[in-house]
């Protein structure tokens, strides 16, 4: 019933809102624990926390999740930074530089050949739809003929009915005449 289904819409709607809080949340604490002037953990615990940061968001964008895309230059900038305090321009720092740069153009890729794949299913079924819609067309125009046909098949019934019954009266009124005779 509508009720039911305004019910099911509302629930949805709590949830949504629920999760988007529990994400706001956990998005500030993160936040939290890298801020230099706020946090409690030391360079290397800020690092290991920016990598998991870092890696988590990778991990969501590699399963296509855009928002995470979108928000991986954030987490990337601050690995590399918590990175750079800790290792300074060493060899550890530069692998963590590359990772990133490799991370970072690998989903570019990805998402750009998803664009691609998306296109192709979305033109293949604008295709589909223009050609349904035609064959649509050529339905109602077959249905019309056949609907026309029709009339015109009853029209000639009732007058062939006509053209009997007029036919068996005078049959019929022969006979009588025939048979007072």
């Amino acid at each position: 019933t509508l009720a039911e289904v305004q019910r099911a819409e509302a629930l949805f709607r709590s949830t949504e809102a629920m999760q988007e809080a529990i994400d706001t949340l956990q998005t500030f604490g993160d936040s939290l624990k890298l801020d230099r002037n706020l946090t409690t953990l030391s360079p290397v615990q800020q690092l290991a926390e920016a990598r998991r940061q870092y890696e988590a968001l990778l991990a969501k964008a590699q399963a296509g999740d855009t928002a995470a895309a979108q928000a991986l230059p954030d987490a990337a900038r601050a690995f590399l930074e918590a990175s750079r305090a800790v290792n300074a321009s060493g060899p550890a720092f530069a692998a963590d530089f590359a990772k990133v740069q490799a991370d970072t153009a690998a989903l570019a890729t990805m998402f750009a050949d998803s664009i691609a794949v998306e296109q192709l299913i979305y033109e293949t079924n604008k295709s589909m739809l223009d050609e349904l819609k035609a064959s649509n067309v050529e339905l109602q125009a077959l249905v019309a003929v056949q609907a026309a046909s029709a009339a015109e098949l009853l029209a000639e019934l009732k007058a062939t009915r006509a053209e009997n019954a007029a036919n068996a009266i005078a049959t019929k009124l022969a006979l009588e005449g025939l048979s007072l005779a």
